[in-house]
């Protein structure tokens, strides 16, 4: 294998959202036999800065690929225009005052004040006007109340919406976990055979169908088992270890 890449929470990161001794230790052992590292994750690169101290890492797409980088660069940004951003916000809040809305735009995040409360780790703006006019990578909406709201019906046309039972996200509709892998597969020059992923949820479905061996923990979703190559122990059960000791080492 060339490149080998994580999804984290629930994958690599435990219930504790910690990275095992166990499995740092076969990632290490794999950088050490030459094959590069990668995570693809719906975080932020602030929130994900203490899971991965001491750990080695050659690309990294954030927000579910809205931004990407390899060798320390940003090499793709499937993001949301400013104005097409702030005219959500705004006609979201309009229909539904009590919303609460959490907006990253690197390396600010706004929120409003129906969520100041949980939502940390990041440099916040509490002003939504009064930051540099640059597109955002991701919005996110926690319904408060108003979960029987259509809120799709307003994204632009470079939008999609991913609902959820409590909450919604916005990005381009170009970031997802597979694009993001065939972008750094491009940029490596690698073929697909040459790649394995390991996943947890629905939204690693693309990703585990992009690589070459796709891996679902024994914690995923029975979505994404169906379509994997490999079904490892769960994510507190060092799943991610027990595979690369067993086929990559």
């Amino acid at each position: 294998m060339k490149l080998v890449v994580f999804d984290l929470d629930d994958t690599l990161l435990n219930s504790k959202e910690e990275v095992s001794e166990r499995n740092r230790k076969a990632i290490l052992n794999c950088s050490q036999k030459g094959m590069k590292i990668g995570y693809i994750t719906v975080r932020s690169p602030r929130k994900i800065k203490t899971f991965l101290q001491g750990l080695p890492c050659d690309c990294i797409a954030n927000y579910n690929g809205a931004v990407i980088y390899a060798d320390n660069k940003l090499i793709v940004a499937n993001t949301i225009k400013y104005d097409n951003a702030i005219n959500y916000i705004n006609k979201v809040t309009e229909i539904a005052p009590g919303i609460g809305i959490c907006a990253y735009f690197e390396p600010y995040c706004y929120k409003n004040k129906e969520i100041r409360s949980y939502i940390t780790q990041e440099i916040l703006k509490y002003d939504l006007y009064s930051t540099p006019k640059q597109n955002f990578q991701r919005i996110r909406l926690f319904y408060n109340g108003y979960e029987n709201i259509d809120f799709s019906k307003y994204i632009s046309s470079e939008m999609q919406y991913q609902k959820s039972q409590d909450s919604a996200m916005i990005t381009n509709k170009l970031a997802d976990k597979g694009t993001a892998l065939e972008s750094l597969i491009r940029y490596f020059g690698f073929k697909k055979e040459q790649i394995i992923s390991f996943g947890d949820s629905i939204n690693d479905i693309p990703m585990l169908k992009t690589s070459g061996t796709g891996v679902a923990m024994g914690n995923a979703v029975s979505k994404l088992k169906d379509i994997a190559d490999y079904i490892a122990l769960s994510n507190d059960e060092d799943g991610v270890a027990e595979y690369i000791e067993a086929y990559l080492l």
